[in-house]
């Protein structure tokens, strides 16, 4: 059994947790994996979504309870009916993942006395992320940004790093991976394959991973780029007219969602690159680590945080086609034994740094924290 699943050493809590994204993000696969973590843990979880999100149906496919809610503040309805349920069914901690479900959150919190714990995946500024109790950063880089842009005190908010599903991504079989996923595509095993996966949005700049295909195929002539994720209309347009115009179209597959086989992508792939402008921990990142692909990203957020340059992978500086397209054609034109010794010594990183083992019982301890503070509060 591993350390996620096995039993807390804290008491058992009753847990609300709240999650606003409709769609699939970082945030909101953290709170499914988060959820299921914890009830493993021998707590007992509520979640509160959005109708039709993927996360309340994919948690209620899996038993888990899952209540709807728009969570709008105005008119009060749906606070009051939510209020009544943390009130009446004994809530021990409220538990907060992405603004719109901060900001319920705090109203829940106020309205009940039930504390609120807010996890910050993001860098957005919201005055309400100061009123937590406490709020998680899932990196250095975003706990500073929440200090200084929301005003976040300094004893109400600490860094638990993000973690991933790390046996997900580096139980594939990587061989079998890469010819299941590269026939389709008509590529054999020789062609050098640089990929990105995540929404195609301007904060995540794949129109510069665009720009340095085009630089790059000076010096890897054969090379190809995929491109996985849901897009954009308009970025996705963009992206793919400045593709044409600089002559690499046929050279890019743009492959929409693949959620359900984003492992076996990631291990077809011979560099996974990231050209994210924004970036508060990097999620998909560390999974291509965990995969054991090497990574060529950019220096953003809390991406340094675990990408140290030659070590575990290569950082560039963001916005620049240039040094990405310089930097991809390094990795790939070092020898493999170079190449993926520093794959490996990234895995183990991740697999040390980034796992459920290592930071759901961290998490379990703040909100366990939280809940003994209001509920000495509520005897009083």
């Amino acid at each position: 059994m591993n350390a996620a699943a096995a039993p807390a050493l804290l008491p058992p809590l009753n847990i609300l947790q709240v999650v606003s994204g409709l769609g699939v993000n970082g945030a909101v696969i953290h709170c499914e994996l988060l959820t299921r973590a914890l009830i493993a843990r021998g707590h007992r979880v509520t979640v509160l979504a959005r109708p039709g999100a993927w996360v309340g149906e994919r948690l209620r496919q899996a038993g888990v309870r899952v209540v709807d809610g728009d969570m709008a503040r105005w008119p009060p309805g749906d606070l009051r009916r939510i209020a009544a349920l943390v009130q009446g069914e004994g809530f021990d901690v409220i538990h907060t993942h992405m603004t719109r479900a901060d900001n319920f959150g705090i109203f829940l919190k106020w309205l009940t006395g039930v504390g609120c714990v807010a996890t910050a995946h993001a860098h957005t500024v919201h005055p309400h992320w100061a009123l937590a109790d406490q709020v998680i950063a899932v990196s250095e880089a975003t706990r500073r940004y929440h200090r200084r842009f929301n005003r976040v005190p300094a004893r109400r908010i600490e860094t638990i790093r993000n973690f991933i599903d790390f046996d997900r991504f580096a139980g594939v079989d990587i061989c079998a991976a890469r010819r299941r996923v590269r026939t389709p595509l008509g590529l054999d095993e020789a062609t050098p394959l640089v990929g990105t996966l995540g929404h195609v949005v301007a904060r995540k700049g794949q129109l510069h991973l665009v720009r340095a295909l085009a630089r790059l195929r000076a010096s890897v002539p054969n090379v190809r780029l995929a491109v996985v994720g849901n897009a954009q209309p308009r970025y996705l347009n963009e992206c793919q007219a400045e593709a044409t115009r600089l002559g690499v179209s046929d050279r890019i597959f743009w492959t929409g969602e693949r959620t359900a086989d984003a492992p076996e992508i990631m291990a077809a792939l011979d560099v996974y690159a990231s050209s994210a402008v924004v970036e508060p921990f990097g999620m998909v990142v560390a999974e291509a680590m965990a995969a054991g692909r090497p990574v060529v990203a950019t220096e953003v957020g809390g991406v340094p945080e675990f990408v140290t340059p030659g070590e575990t992978g290569w950082l560039v500086p963001p916005k620049n086609p240039a040094a990405l397209a310089d930097a991809l054609a390094h990795v790939l034109c070092l020898e493999d034994a170079a190449r993926n010794a520093v794959a490996a010594r990234g895995r183990a990183h991740v697999q040390a740094n980034f796992t459920l083992e290592s930071q759901v019982p961290r998490i379990e301890a703040v909100l366990t924290r939280v809940s003994r503070q209001h509920a000495t509060r509520r005897k009083r």
